[in-house]
């Protein structure tokens, strides 16, 4: 598998990566994992992904797994949110209307699991879990949705610098939208985060502090 950067799944030092933290449960075994990240790999490959590529996925599946592990999620949930983290971006295209993405990643997920013999009710949890991406709202006792949330929204506390790179990455994404309402668009979310209570369920005060400086 290679991409239009020349790239090749095997060049790639996330794919092992990404492989260990998914084998880091009962439900499958290593191949599964392996399985399950090489089929996830080339869908973050597209020449317009700039923020929504394999790294953010490694990044969301890699803080998945910590907050799974610091708050107890264990078992088939610790399962499912690793499959959701993993393909929760699967398919990812700008233009289409809100929801759709995160539809289709889910649909594509199970198509996968399906193929490699994932159980369906792991399947079928981490497509509700994917779903949760759309507003970011796990209810008050999922705590399994709330690590998801979480661990996609913590690119606001990272440093300024990485704060601003990963808005130049999102603005290249959204080519297609004018300065004038790409401005007022990311405005309008940022503050939006901003404000809400909680700005983040299961993260620290430092995180919590550094996302407010830099949103």
């Amino acid at each position: 598998m290679e991409n239009t950067r020349g790239t090749t799944i095997l060049d790639d030092p996330l794919v092992g990566s990404a492989t260990r933290l998914m084998a880091a449960t009962s439900a499958w075994d290593h191949d599964t994992a392996r399985k399950l990240v090489v089929a996830a790999w080339p869908l973050y490959q597209e020449d317009h992904r700039r923020y929504h590529t394999f790294g953010h996925a490694f990044e969301v599946l890699k803080r998945s797994n910590s907050l799974a592990r610091s708050w107890g999620v264990v078992g088939d949930e610790r399962a499912a949110l690793l499959l959701a983290a993993l393909y929760h971006d699967a398919i990812y295209y700008p233009t289409k209307p809100k929801g759709a993405n995160e539809m289709n990643s889910a649909s594509l997920m199970a198509t996968v699991c399906q193929a490699v013999g994932v159980r369906e009710h792991i399947m079928y949890r981490a497509s509700t879990l994917i779903g949760l991406t759309v507003d970011h709202k796990p209810a008050e006792f999922d705590l399994t949705g709330q690590c998801l949330v979480d661990a996609d929204l913590a690119g606001f506390s990272a440093t300024y610098a990485e704060f601003v790179t990963q808005n130049e990455d999102i603005r290249y994404e959204y080519f297609h939208v004018s300065d004038e309402n790409w401005l007022a668009g990311r405005l309008a979310v940022l503050e939006h985060y901003l404000w809400r209570d909680p700005m983040y369920y299961l993260l620290g005060g430092e995180a919590i502090r550094q996302a407010e400086l830099n949103l």
